[in-house]
């Protein structure tokens, strides 16, 4: 082979074998190398073994401390060195293949191997994480004292860091540190891949799905346990339900989670994002991918939805007391969690809300990732419109149960969830509906398009076919139970009581039936609008053989056996010496004309 010719990539099952290798060896390289830092510190610090670290069920006979420390050494040294030796072959060979041949780096299985790769050292750094950070709060907080000083009951908290304990702690970080260092190592090689050669197809799929779902589990880790430490501080703020017990059970269980739940989040987020605000087919291909979008309309869903849920509750509460329910916990203090909720889910979904309107601006095609839009915005319409349903038909019927039938038996906590439907239900419907509606009035094709799309009918007609059955299963009670009263002489004050509801419910599912009948027809009327031009009217010539004398026959012939729209005229004759003489004549006529 002369040196200017380039030598091939890698054939398919020799690249599996070697990033397959590499793939174990790797993983055995970072297992061993955590827990013979591990092993030493538990032997400086004489501290009792504890399990393998990564591979607990390695069993050991821990009545043997001497012999435990000899068999776990062994164990961890001959998985560094082995898979060292392994990884260092066998990633040494993908090395110089890609040198040589840079398409290499755009392979599905490598980028199989560095996304994986990634993927298990930053879930590693993650749980190993957490439990240093849980440890170290609990190592500064130390064991709960309870005793009374002046006849008040005090807590005090002893700090804890002895031996085995601070064993237990470097052993947790010493993973952290291991995988963290691969983990730099590795995503430095994938940039360096993407600098190079532009990667598409499996292996920008691959890499997506890791770095969104990594993305994901530290946004939601982040989130619940940093609004559960806001609401815990919310509450120990006020004297009547200040528990330093309380607070301190907080800061242990999910404060440990929210500085590695953080660095996770910005870990994936921040590159995803400088990508996407980047140009190129990479960064085309980032915004307009089905697994980004997922992730950003889930987020601004759930997002949406838990801040709704602890606005609601808040509501209520507060509606629960102005209606003179005093019951439960003290008002302030009870806000405290519901707040917390609000303050935090509702950043998330006014940050990825617009990251949403960021990749629509960048896209270079309008419709595209449109069916998720319309997913996300007809399913909020659908629940929210059911939430004031239901508040509106309770709250009438609550009204109308204290001033129309004098028979109130709805306590206040049951008015107070009515009103509170409303409260959260109404913005919530009227937000998305009004930018469906300005979408609609808009025009042009894009609003033609959405008409015409199936979340939209799916909609519309299970909105329509909600209230028609409210309609009629609240109707026929009505009718049901009034005609029983009849039949019986007289209706209780309990049975108009039902009765009144049930018209109130029937009342409501015929205005949602009314409203969304009405877009159904508007819909149907717009779409019938842009009617299809005619088809131009032309000439077609047809080719028509009769048997006859002369011309002249053939053409009276045709003529009484055409439609007098038809128009025609004889071009010519053909006769055939062993038969009569035959006409040929070509005929003029409309597209629905039958010869």
């Amino acid at each position: 082979m002369s040196a200017n010719t380039e030598t091939p990539g890698l054939a398919g099952p020799a690249r599996a074998y070697i990033y397959l290798v590499a793939l174990v060896a790797i993983h055995m390289v970072v297992l061993g190398t955590a827990n013979l830092i591990r092993v030493g510190a538990e032997i400086l610090l004489q501290a009792p073994s504890r399990g393998f670290e990564g591979l607990p069920f390695v069993f050991v006979d821990y009545n043997q401390p001497s012999l435990v420390y000899r068999s776990q050494f062994s164990l961890a040294l001959a998985l560094a060195m082995v898979g060292g030796v392994g990884w260092v072959v066998h990633w040494g060979i993908a090395t110089r293949v890609v040198r040589r041949v840079p398409a290499e780096r755009g392979a599905g299985v490598r980028s199989f191997y560095l996304n994986l790769v990634d993927l298990v050292t930053a879930l590693l750094c993650l749980g190993f994480g957490v439990a240093f950070l849980s440890g170290l709060i609990n190592g500064l907080l130390g064991q709960p004292f309870f005793g009374k000083s002046n006849g008040v009951a005090q807590i005090a908290w002893n700090p804890r860091f002895d031996g085995p304990y601070l064993a237990q702690m470097v052993g947790q970080m010493s993973m952290v540190l291991v995988a963290g260092a691969v983990l730099t190592y590795h995503l430095l090689a994938g940039r360096a891949d993407r600098r190079i050669v532009a990667v598409g197809g499996l292996a920008a799929t691959l890499r997506r799905l890791r770095v969104y779902l990594l993305c994901g589990t530290g946004l939601a880790l982040l989130t619940i346990n940093l609004a559960g430490i806001l609401g815990s501080l919310w509450r120990y703020g006020f004297p009547e339900t200040r528990s330093t017990y309380e607070l301190a059970g907080a800061l242990v269980f999910s404060l440990a989670f929210v500085a590695p739940g953080l660095a996770l989040w910005l870990g994936s987020w921040l590159p995803a994002q400088s990508l996407v605000g980047g140009v190129g087919l990479e960064a085309d291909g980032e915004r307009e991918s089905l697994i980004r979008r997922l992730l950003l309309y889930s987020v601004v869903l759930i997002s949406g939805a838990a801040a709704l849920i602890a606005l609601a509750i808040m509501v209520s509460d507060l509606v629960r007391r102005l209606l003179g329910d005093s019951s439960g916990a003290p008002a302030l203090p009870a806000a405290g969690r519901p707040l917390a909720t609000i303050l935090v889910f509702g950043a998330s979904w006014w940050l990825y809300h617009r990251a949403i309107e960021h990749d629509a601006a960048l896209q270079h095609s309008a419709e595209r990732g449109a069916t998720l839009r319309l997913l996300y915005y007809y399913a909020i319409c659908a629940i929210s419109m059911t939430i004031v349903a239901v508040g509106a038909a309770g709250l009438v019927g609550v009204i109308g149960s204290r001033f129309v039938t004098g028979h109130d038996n709805h306590p206040p906590s049951e008015t107070a969830l009515y009103i509170t439907l409303l409260l959260v239900g109404i913005p919530t419907w009227s937000l998305h509906w009004l930018a469906v509606a300005r979408r609609i009035a808009a025009g042009g094709d894009a609003a033609a398009a959405e008409r015409r799309a199936l979340v939209r009918r799916a909609y519309l007609y299970l909105a329509a076919f909600g209230g028609i059955a409210t309609l009629l299963v609240a109707g026929s009670a009505v009718a049901f139970r009034f005609l029983n009263g009849l039949l019986l002489g007289s209706l209780a004050v309990s049975e108009w009581h039902t009765i009144w509801h049930l018209s109130v419910d029937a009342a409501v599912g015929l205005a949602v039936f009314a409203f969304h009948f009405a877009i159904v027809r508007a819909d149907r009327a717009a779409n019938a609008s842009l009617a299809v031009p005619e088809a131009e009217e032309r000439e077609h010539r047809i080719m028509v053989v009769v048997r006859a004398a002369s011309p002249e026959l053939a053409q009276a012939m045709l003529a009484d056996a055409l439609r007098p729209s038809v128009g025609m005229r004889v071009e010519g004759a053909v006769a055939e010496p062993s038969r009569k003489p035959q006409a040929t004549a070509v005929a003029s006529a409309q597209p629905d004309s039958l010869c």
